[in-house]
């Protein structure tokens, strides 16, 4: 398999070596009498109670709650003359409770022992069985999860870095169905050297390359029979990013059979699984179905090229954080290579953090207050977008919509134009063209409106004053 050699091996023994060291440390440390660095359990309970309930710790963390809710309010209320940023991809709406959340966590959990290297080559053996848990409870997946199929890196992008990196060799191509996430160009082909090769159904309707019929299989057969590089797999986002909604679970089926005829992976991106919510111009949405969901032994396909991308950064509002996964259930090689060649690690206070979160009682409720509330912002960007005739695509998932905002477009110079025209207006979008649509798709944007609520209503009023001088 390529790049995945004798390195394996090397790095397995560095790492048993370095653990064999810190273990004959901390027995040291605990005979000398210094009990608290080999592991949690060790620490004497001055300490823990300490640690736990110590005014110093909660202080802090009251202050650091503090500072970063005065930090959404000084946001919330921006200059008149600045433009608002409607193009990055963050969830705000919940970002209180995951402050929260992860304040707490770090109180509770952080101890001595995680100053220490993480004990797993793949990362924190704790946060990778609490991922093992979470993903049995919100993927449904045939076969359970567990920890050792997991490994974790700096973001999804980190991950899915790594995956490429293994199974990949430079000049490599990687399908990936369009319209896709515009940053992909450069995180897939920065350190791998692959080539992305984008596949657009033949169609003015962007909504047909998610549907059973909309020719997406055919569109891939056709790139597979004129590609001029070795393809060694195919990348679905699902739920898609830009559109904002999810593949049915007939079409990923018919891309795994695509994969299994053609000798090729079949990664599958879920990082906005989640991210849904109910949408009143959508009233019979697909539903998200995870890969890890379907019967692959039924489908005839080999389970050691199926693989999933997640992270914290959209379904958990934590970009900041930086800790994405994959899950290859089966194929321990193609695990070992990408924690091999992840470029960072995980921190460890990242790790307390998640495992808190992804444990926690409230979890559950969290999720579905914030599919409340991306319901009701997503709301009232489209009554916006309605009341002018912006033709859009209407979505369930993610936190953002998909807006036409040159109709009848000509060129991508109009397009251009538009986007630079509601930047002056105060409102920055993100170009329909960085998401590989095709020529008879000219003139689209991606729209957020996952900000502050202040913050989406004065970004309503200025999109609300473009349109009416520029559209009607």
């Amino acid at each position: 398999m390529p790049r995945i050699r004798a390195a394996v091996s090397d790095r397995e023994a560095q790492h048993a070596e370095q653990q064999g060291r810190l273990k004959r440390r901390a027995s040291d440390s605990a005979r000398d009498g210094d009990s608290g660095i080999e592991n949690d359990q060790r620490v004497g309970p001055d300490v823990k109670r300490r640690r736990i309930q110590g005014t110093k710790h909660e202080g802090h963390v009251k202050a650091t709650a503090e500072a970063t809710a005065g930090g959404q309010a000084a946001q919330s209320k921006l200059p008149s003359s600045a433009p608002i940023d409607l193009t990055t991809s963050e969830n705000w709406l919940m970002r209180d409770e995951m402050l929260e959340l992860t304040c707490e966590g770090i109180v509770q959990g952080l101890g001595p022992n995680h100053l220490s290297y993480p004990g797993g080559l793949a990362g924190d053996p704790e946060l990778l069985s609490s991922l093992a848990v979470f993903f049995n409870e919100y993927f449904a997946p045939r076969r359970p999860v567990e920890a050792g199929h997991i490994m974790v890196g700096p973001g999804a992008a980190g991950a899915l870095d790594a995956l490429i990196y293994n199974i990949c060799d430079p000049g490599d191509g990687i399908l990936l169905p369009a319209p896709c996430w515009n940053a992909f160009d450069f995180i897939l082909r920065a350190r791998t050297g692959i080539t992305l090769l984008p596949v657009a159904v033949d169609s003015d309707d962007l909504r047909d390359s998610l549907t059973a019929d909309g020719g997406l299989i055919e569109a891939l057969e056709r790139t597979m029979a004129s590609r001029t590089c070795n393809v060694r797999a195919l990348l679905l986002v699902n739920p898609n990013n830009p559109l904002g909604r999810c593949y049915p679970r007939q079409v990923l089926e018919e891309c795994i059979r695509f994969c299994e005829r053609h000798n090729i992976h079949f990664v599958s991106d879920e990082i906005y699984a989640l991210t849904s919510y109910t949408a009143p111009d959508l009233p019979d949405p697909v539903p998200f179905v995870s890969a890890l969901s379907l019967d692959l032994g039924a489908l005839g396909c080999d389970p050691s090229r199926v693989h999933i991308i997640w992270s914290i950064s959209k379904d958990l509002g934590q970009n900041g954080f930086r800790m994405g996964c994959l899950i290859s259930q089966a194929n321990e090689t193609v695990r070992t290579g990408a924690s091999l060649w992840s470029t960072h690690t995980v921190s460890s206070l990242t790790a307390v953090a998640v495992e808190h979160i992804l444990r926690s009682p409230r979890l559950k409720d969290l999720l579905r207050a914030n599919s409340d509330r991306l319901t009701a912002a997503y709301d009232a960007l489209t009554k916006v977008l309605r009341k002018h005739d912006v033709k859009y695509v209407p979505a369930n998932a993610g936190l953002y919509v998909f807006a036409q905002i040159v109709p009848g477009a000509k060129s991508w110079d109009e397009e251009t134009a538009a986007v630079g025209r509601l930047k002056e207006a105060g409102v920055l979008v993100s170009a329909g063209r960085g998401y590989h649509t095709s020529e008879s798709c000219m003139g689209w944007a991606r729209i957020g409106f996952s900000v502050p609520p202040k913050v989406l209503r004065e970004a309503l009023s200025r999109l609300d004053a473009y349109f009416s001088a520029n559209v009607n």
